[in-house]
């Protein structure tokens, strides 16, 4: 295409977008306004938690197709670069202004949970093009908190039931916006919104938006639905730190295989999930019974309690000169326990 055309072309799809962000814009004025003739006494109903006009996208559904292809390319490359999930220094830091916070949190947990759905569909073993379906759906599954006021993005403390409904609409909203977006064709039109809508549902049937159980849930929403789970809880957040690796993993394999309810996630795509990246994930810090601490570089599939590991220091505690790769199942080690990683960067190489 020529460079003009393609200009013409961008133009067009900006022009489109802020005539949804319009139409968007007005129904939210109407259902105000309705609202405020249905409340009693005709006053105002409480002040909600959406913004009063449209934010700039954090992730534009005219990129997701480059994003996609730049994922699977750096998860080609080098997994254990690609699944190592930072946030900007300071994005959380108390007084961060919370426009930040919610660009941060958008931003990066949906590149981040796309990332893992990616690699996980992969070791799964979907073709790589249904694997690129996954990462579109995994990129905007968060784009119905677009609109929501960056505030509640960056409060400190529990929610309270009208700003966690105010949330939860996300779903249901973002699975319209995507439906009435332009940028989205053939099969990603129908799967999309789908996947969207249902990746907060859960197998019980205790999710939201429609409390649907296992059979009603597309098959994607549930490997998103485990891929943002644990995101979440493995990054910072204004009202929590973030969670070890080993714990968060244990954490999803618990809703899966817990014994004495049902389960919430789906076992099989949750025995994948740590096929793929070990009980103790890509990227995570141990401690090996030797004593010497390394850094989780690879998973056996068969053995994922014993993870390809790059040892970074001896048991005494020194910095090794040159860090050595093993795999704890030949070298018949285990792993004592999960441990942060120490401050100096991890990544050297052999």
């Amino acid at each position: 295409m020529h460079p003009d055309e393609d200009a013409i072309w961008s133009e067009a799809f900006d022009r489109l977008r802020e005539l949804e962000d319009e139409v968007k814009r007005m129904e939210e004025f109407v259902q105000d306004r309705l609202a405020v003739t249905e409340a009693p006494g005709g006053s105002l109903p409480p002040a909600g938690f959406r913004r009063t006009c449209a934010p700039e996208p954090v992730v534009r559904l005219g990129e997701v197709p480059r994003l996609v292809s730049e994922i699977g390319r750096r998860l080609d490359g080098d997994p254990l670069e690609a699944l190592a999930f930072t946030y900007p220094p300071g994005a959380f830091a108390s007084g961060a202004p919370p426009e930040r916070i919610r660009r941060a949190c958008l931003f990066h947990h949906s590149l981040n949970t796309a990332r893992l759905a990616m690699y996980v569909g992969l070791r799964h073993g979907y073709q790589p093009s249904t694997v690129e379906v996954i990462g579109v759906c995994a990129l905007v599954h968060d784009v119905g908190l677009e609109g929501i006021s960056a505030e509640l993005f960056a409060k400190p403390g529990p929610l309270t039931a009208a700003e966690r409904s105010t949330l939860e609409a996300h779903a249901a909203d973002g699975a319209e916006r995507v439906r009435r977006c332009r940028d989205l064709d053939g099969l990603l039109r129908a799967i999309v919104p789908a996947v969207v809508r249902q990746h907060h549902e859960r197998a019980d049937g205790s999710g939201y938006p429609d409390g649907l159980d296992a059979p009603h849930i597309h098959e994607f929403a549930q490997l998103v639905a485990l891929a943002e789970a644990y995101e979440t809880m493995v990054s910072p957040r204004p009202y929590k730190p973030a969670m070890l690796p080993h714990d968060a993993m244990a954490t999803l394999l618990l809703e899966a295989f817990g014994k004495g309810c049902p389960a919430r996630l789906d076992r099989r795509l949750a025995t994948s999930f740590v096929r793929a990246l070990s009980l103790y994930p890509i990227g995570s810090g141990v401690r090996l019974q030797s004593g010497e601490l390394g850094q989780v570089v690879g998973a056996n599939p068969d053995a994922p309690d014993q993870p390809h590991v790059r040892v970074l220091r001896a048991s005494d505690g020194s910095r090794l000169e040159r860090p050595r790769v093993i795999d704890l199942r030949d070298a018949g080690l285990a792993v004592e326990q999960a441990v942060p990683l120490p401050a100096e960067p991890a990544h050297e190489q052999q």
